[in-house]
């Protein structure tokens, strides 16, 4: 009986060990929620500050561990009984810390949809290499319970993106969302969970017949104009076309001109060639989300040929991109609300696509060209925004240092002489930053006098982190589809590093990380549900890159497949929230071209009432007269009333307050300040426009400010309006 039991010994042995392998890829996920976890039990922080905390430790300590692992893999015995223990630990907290989140409201539904997707794609273990066909029941046993999981909480997740309404009482609304939801999950599946020897990753061709278009395609919903100025579009346009106009108006950015959204971005719309700053701004955040979208397009096209996959890109970077974001409930998409798109973020995708372009050149010339290119890039993206400055710089410094450093480290093979060696290229971000500050502080000396008001390009950054309409996050709600993402480029992050394979390519991977984990911020003060769903173009474009880096290096192993796995129900869900409402969608489609694409821009927006104009044209005020509106929710269109439809624009500003909700989030005595700078140069007079249910008066420091640089000389009303004249009479900034 010796030899029967040496050989059970030996199965029960090769299937521990086979166990363990299966679970060494969880170790980093379950480092993040053990991080999460201790965090939420020993930080004696509470609100935001406790949040900001979390994400911080979250962004240092996981990539600092994966580092460490990496660079200690060589020398680590893998075989010893701490790593065991450590591995084992790490997975458990990968299972039991989510459960609460799981088992959280109505979760029978979801765990049948995973049953169900779990069957779907078993398929896929029994053909791939690294699962034999005498593997043992235990295995087989534990890595259906493991993608189970897996799969149940990537689709609680998703479910909780659609916040409007539950899940299940969508999908038995009718037959047509259940028709879509099932073709959703299939359409996506069958294009995620692809084989690989059908990946063909050769240079793709952009000019083809069915690719120009796609990206027509993507050109029409990008233009499209018929949501523009509802609810509040108004004002999340107003605060980058005022700014603009104050600038063509003579105003200058970083002294009298306040901007939220930076100093090249406003340059760009103060200087675009059209009749005005609202047609500027429509052609130049059309254009970008154009690019967005088409990024993303191409980047899924790279994962394999045909007709499925062409579908898949164009269905993904339409819902993703171009009409989920914004107020997805009614595909407003992010015309309405432009600081959610690319205008705001298109640095990030040139980033990204400079740092996919560099994991494919062929010769060390076009990689060091590449990477001069990508530190130009980086410093036009640091003037573009504050906070774009600082998402971008964690894009591109840390793989950019990587990309100089390790290519020196394998020519010199020594730490140190690799640094030396690779100084002078380290040094070229800093270089050119410092170029730029100075050009620019020159230009200011001799222009306008005095050096720009540098702190000032970060004040709004700082206001909106320090608490101005902040939301906390719900544990239990979308959150975790970005965490998610997180988790698996972090994953497939530690392997490359671990295995040290081609370089290039992690340099991507670094980016990537950067970009989810930068952008991420964006929705930490504001954790609305809608706040999650708008950052879908960065982690749809993280996800992109995941499944190409997998798909180009042929990984076909179970952690890759249950990555894969996690991927369908965040994409499904875009195409379920986006096509699986019949009326929304027909309303979309065969909206009239008259409305849905107008020439004029400044046409949709919302007139002044008719009690107002008659008060301004009896008292002889001129459409071009200046003028300021204490209103949040009045635009400055004065309309001609000769039955043309067309408007004019009251574009002049005697005050830096243009439009009112531009200073909102800044402190009282820096928007005094602004106001003071501007009177100071311009010496200006105007109107003063007011509800005569909210004057001015109610922002004393306001009415201080203005009353010591201004004389209120002219005054009328009428039931609704009050208008003042402020003659201008000197003052000390």
């Amino acid at each position: 009986m010796r030899v029967p039991l040496e050989k059970t010994d030996i199965a029960v042995g090769r299937a521990s060990t086979r166990l363990l392998e299966n679970i060494d890829s969880f170790w980093v996920s379950g480092l993040a929620l053990l991080l999460l976890f201790l965090g939420s039990k020993l930080l004696p922080f509470q609100g935001e500050s406790y949040e900001w905390v979390q994400y911080l430790i979250l962004g240092s300590v996981l990539p600092a561990s994966v580092l460490a692992a990496s660079f200690l893999n060589p020398y680590f015995d893998h075989t010893s009984a701490l790593w065991q223990v450590i591995r084992v630990l790490l997975f458990a907290c990968f299972i039991l810390i989510p459960l609460p989140f799981l088992f959280s409201g109505n979760t029978s539904y979801i765990f049948l949809i995973a049953l169900l997707q779990l069957f779907a794609m078993w398929g896929n273990y029994s053909t791939r290499s690294t699962l034999d066909t005498d593997e043992s029941f235990s295995t087989k046993l534990f890595l259906f319970l493991t993608s189970f999981f897996v799969l149940s909480v990537a689709w609680k997740a998703a479910s909780a993106m659609l916040w409007w309404r539950a899940l299940d009482d969508w999908i038995i609304t009718s037959t047509y969302s259940a028709v879509i939801f099932v073709l959703s999950v299939a359409f996506v599946s069958t294009n995620v969970h692809f084989k690989t020897a059908d990946i063909t990753l050769s240079r793709l061709r952009v000019l083809t017949p069915e690719h120009i278009i796609a990206v027509f395609v993507l050109a029409i919903v990008s233009f499209r104009s018929d949501y523009l100025f509802q609810v509040s579009a108004f004002h999340h346009w107003g605060v980058f076309v005022g700014p603009a106009e104050m600038v063509q108006q003579g105003g200058w950015l970083l002294w009298d001109v306040p901007s939220q959204y930076g100093f090249l971005s406003i340059l760009t719309l103060a200087f675009f060639p059209a009749q005005n700053g609202w047609q500027s701004f429509y052609i130049v955040n059309s254009v970008l989300l154009l690019l967005s979208a088409s990024f993303l397009f191409f980047l899924l096209r790279l994962l394999r040929p045909g007709f499925a996959n062409y579908l898949f890109a164009l269905s993904i970077s339409l819902a993703g991109v171009l009409l989920l974001p914004g107020w997805h409930p009614q595909l407003i998409g992010p015309q309405g609300t432009p600081s959610i798109g690319a205008f705001r973020f298109i640095w990030c995708y040139l980033l990204l696509g400079i740092l996919l372009w560099l994991s494919k050149a062929q010769t060390e010339e076009l990689r060091n060209r590449i990477l001069n290119l990508g530190c130009v890039v980086w410093l036009l993206s640091v003037f573009w925004s504050a906070e774009i400055a600082i998402y971008c710089s964690i894009i591109w410094l840390p793989a950019y240092i990587f990309l100089v450093v390790h290519k020196a480290y394998l020519e010199k093979r020594e730490l140190k002489a690799a640094l030396r060696s690779s100084l002078l290229k380290l040094l070229l971000p800093i270089a050119l930053l410092i170029g730029f500050v100075v050009v620019v502080t020159v230009y200011y000396v001799i222009r306008l006098g005095r050096a720009p008001d540098w702190p000032a390009y970060f004040e709004y950054a700082f206001s909106f982190s320090g608490g101005f309409m902040t939301e906390p996050i719900d544990p239990n709600g979308p959150v975790w589809v970005i965490f998610i993402v997180f988790c698996a480029i972090s994953t497939v992050l530690a392997y490359f590093l671990r295995n040290k394979l081609s370089h290039p390519i992690v340099g991507l991977l670094i980016g990537a990380w950067g970009a989810l984990w930068a952008t991420t911020s964006y929705f930490l003060p504001r954790s609305f549900p809608v706040f999650a769903v708008n950052l879908s173009p960065i982690y749809c474009t993280v996800i992109a890159i995941v499944l190409y880096v997998l798909a180009r290096y042929q990984k076909a192993e179970v952690w890759t497949i249950l990555i894969k796995a996690s991927f369908v129900p965040i994409f499904a869900y875009l195409l379920i929230a986006t096509f699986g409402y019949q009326e929304q969608i027909s309303q979309y489609i065969f909206a009239s071209p008259h409305i849905a694409y107008r020439k004029d821009i400044q046409l949709q927006l919302p007139q002044m009432s008719e009690s107002l104009v008659y008060l301004l044209q009896t008292n002889n005020v001129k459409p071009d007269d200046p003028m300021f509106f204490f209103d949040a929710n009045l635009t400055p269109v004065w309309p001609t009333n000769d039955g043309s439809g067309a408007v004019h624009l009251a574009n002049r500003a005697w005050l830096p307050v243009h439009p009112y909700g531009l200073v909102v989030p800044l402190p009282e005595q820096r928007i005094q300040l602004y106001m003071a700078r501007f009177s100071a140069r311009t010496h200006a007079s105007g109107w003063l426009i007011q509800p005569r249910a909210t004057p001015y008066t109610t922002w004393p420091w306001f009415a201080s400010q203005l009353n010591s640089t201004h004389t209120p000389t002219k005054h009328f009303e009428n039931a609704d309006w009050q208008v003042i004249w402020f003659e201008y009479k000197g003052g000390t900034p």
